[in-house]
């Protein structure tokens, strides 16, 4: 997983869909969960968590992630109605170019 880690957060975020990942689409999100929790770390230091990351940090991270043909989408929630504690659910959709045509976006 180390080299993984290495040859994609050692370096400017590449182009999406650059690397390949294959293996048991069963495990894709454990692996790519462990991709961003180990690059996250590698890129802003072992005490960075989703409440402490700007969203300029986020966008920097997704695009490590597209490299690898995944868009991260994420959701912050309250644990408990009223709560000051916060919960965050992780998942990962395959990349999907974002086209335009004459300047207008459509996907």
């Amino acid at each position: 997983m180390n080299d993984v880690v290495d040859a994609i957060f050692s370096h400017p975020p590449k182009p999406p869909c650059t690397f390949l990942l294959e293996g048991d689409t069963n495990n894709m999100f454990i692996v790519l969960f462990s991709i961003l929790i180990e690059g996250t770390k590698r890129l802003y230091g072992p005490q960075a968590t989703p409440s402490t990351l700007t969203n300029q940090q986020v966008q920097r991270i997704q695009s490590y992630m597209e490299s690898l043909g995944y868009s991260l989408k994420y959701r912050v929630r309250d644990l408990e109605p009223g709560s000051q504690h916060k919960g965050i659910d992780i998942w990962f959709v395959p990349y999907i170019p974002k086209y335009t045509c004459h300047g207008i976006p459509y996907v």
